[in-house]
């Protein structure tokens, strides 16, 4: 189709539809917003760099797999991120379109937290893991229906990230109020999940049309498995449409304890975690890995964090940033140490080192997700 003609369609939707009612791929290219680290280098590093802004996540898991402190650490890291795009605005005026380009900023995300389980503890998210709760929303919502008109109303509002905590929590209004026993219509919760989706998406192409930054939702929900189903057995509660709107579903599993000491000194301070990403549209998908999670201080790590020196000679050997001849490490060709816990202990007394290779690692991560979304990938 030529050019000519390609204008003439677009002037029209424009001057019916308003400002930006049509863009052109090129548009889309520059309003790039980024990611939002995770908290566990590996799992960033598998996910393409973090979780994608402006999509809808699910973290799912059997209890005690650290869903909820990863949601923390995610809220911690959006509050610091500074994210930057350019908006450009097309619109139509006396049969001319008009382009202007503006360059858009957000210093520190708003994010809110959801939590329908009501479990959250200030004292944990705020002193512990470091969230600003002077500057972070919080809410126990009565139902499902409270709940998801809530999250809408925040997405609209302009909050930037919004937990929700659990999924499997949300139960409709006529389901509480009614008496123990007594038969509830079917299908309330998936229905209204599904318009919920709807909505969000809806409400996210006008933010991006107007140039605002879309909101990101990270749904919290637990991992179940059916009883002699065939093939894969695992699901999550919440029905279908949660699969189909979500762009990256992330599932967690308990591995072995972290323990300290020995005989009867022995301690559990930690726990391994095994991670899969199930789905992911904006990255490699079926990645999976582990990461060590600390709940009480020790000298590798502090309660609620993660060994991240470790995860970057692990990430680094598999990467190729850092290289060994026989026991030694290298580092761009010079020797930092000998054996690989030799090498974590390196990197902790030299955080210049180790803020290198993980940024060396963040750079061929990025080029690779870069290219898979301009292969269309996405």
């Amino acid at each position: 189709m030529a050019k000519k003609e390609v204008d003439k369609i677009r002037l029209g939707l424009l001057k019916k539809f308003g400002s930006n009612a049509i863009i052109m791929g090129a548009d889309h290219e520059k309003a790039h917003y980024g990611r939002i680290s995770i908290g566990s280098i590996n799992l960033d590093l598998k996910l393409g760099g973090g979780i994608p802004i402006g999509r809808m996540t699910q973290i799912s898991g059997a209890k005690s797999t650290a869903k909820s402190t990863l949601c923390d650490h995610i809220v911690k890291n959006a509050q610091a991120t500074k994210v930057e795009w350019i908006w450009t605005e097309r619109k139509e005026a006396k049969g001319r379109e008009l382009v202007e380009e503006h360059p858009r900023k957000v210093d520190g995300m708003i994010c809110a937290y959801l939590d329908v389980e009501g479990t959250k503890t200030v004292d944990w998210t705020g002193d512990t893991i470091g969230v600003d709760t002077d500057n972070w929303l919080y809410a126990q919502p009565s139902g499902l229906e409270e709940c998801l008109e809530m999250a809408h109303q925040m997405q609209k509002d302009g909050v930037h990230l919004i937990v929700i905590d659990s999924i499997d929590s949300l139960e409709p209004t006529k389901e509480y109020e009614s008496q123990m026993g007594e038969s509830v219509q079917m299908g309330i919760k998936p229905k209204m999940i599904g318009e919920y989706c709807r909505k969000y998406t809806a409400t996210n192409n006008m933010l991006v049309r107007r140039g605002d930054l879309p909101c990101t939702v990270i749904l919290i929900n637990q991992l179940r498995e059916k009883i002699g189903a065939y093939g894969d057995p695992e699901y999550t509660p919440g029905g279908r449409a949660i699969e189909f709107y979500i762009s990256v579903d992330l599932r967690l599993r308990r591995g072995d304890w972290i323990v300290e000491g020995k005989g009867d000194s022995k301690e559990i301070v930690g726990q391994v975690i095994k991670f899969k990403s199930h789905k992911n549209k904006t990255y490699k998908q079926q990645q999976s890995g582990e990461f060590d999670f600390y709940f009480e201080d020790t000298p590798i790590a502090k309660a609620g964090e993660i060994d991240t020196f470790k995860e970057v000679v692990v990430a680094g050997i598999n990467y190729g940033v850092i290289e060994r001849a026989g026991s030694w490490f290298k580092f761009h060709g010079k020797n930092i140490a000998q054996g690989a816990d030799n090498t974590v202990i390196y990197l902790r007394e030299h955080p210049e080192v180790f803020k290198q290779v993980k940024d060396e690692l963040f750079s061929i991560v990025e080029r690779e997700a870069n290219a898979i979304s301009e292969d269309g990938e996405d």
